[in-house]
């Protein structure tokens, strides 16, 4: 059955805003947004999925650990071959190296990777400076 959000019994269950609201929940958004994507996203105006994110691993005594899971995630994502994989990869790839871990092969690997997924979905600037980025390292 369909709720009608506008009137009767439901109608004051829901917020005015309440289709922007699902549009931010991760389980129903139809694409993931930009600064997702470029790992700039601001945890304030993403909360759920921010905390989606922090679920995933909670663990920061041991950085390295972490940073390798999200590699690893980021890695079967990218396998998928779809722009959904690269975009989920990407973003896995983006929260490894958020964790700062002093392995820097490991966080060459992550750029490395993170730009193969840039590359894939045709963000040629970002792969490019992800590629730099793992040269550094």
């Amino acid at each position: 059955a369909v709720v009608s959000t506008q009137s009767g019994h439901y109608g004051r269950a829901f917020g005015p805003d309440w289709e922007k609201e699902m549009d931010r929940h991760p389980l129903f958004m139809d694409d993931v947004p930009q600064e997702v994507i470029d790992g700039t996203f601001e945890r304030t105006k993403w909360p759920v999925l921010a905390s989606h994110l922090d679920m995933m691993y909670d663990d920061d005594e041991d950085l390295e650990y972490t940073a390798t899971c999200y590699k690893d995630d980021g890695n079967v994502e990218y396998k998928k071959g779809t722009k959904e994989g690269f975009i989920k990869a990407i973003i896995s790839y983006t929260e490894g190296l958020k964790k700062n871990c002093v392995n820097e092969e490991l966080n060459s690997q992550l750029y490395c990777n993170r730009a193969a997924a840039q590359f894939s979905i045709g963000n040629y600037r970002r792969a490019t400076q992800d590629c730099e980025k793992a040269l550094e390292q």
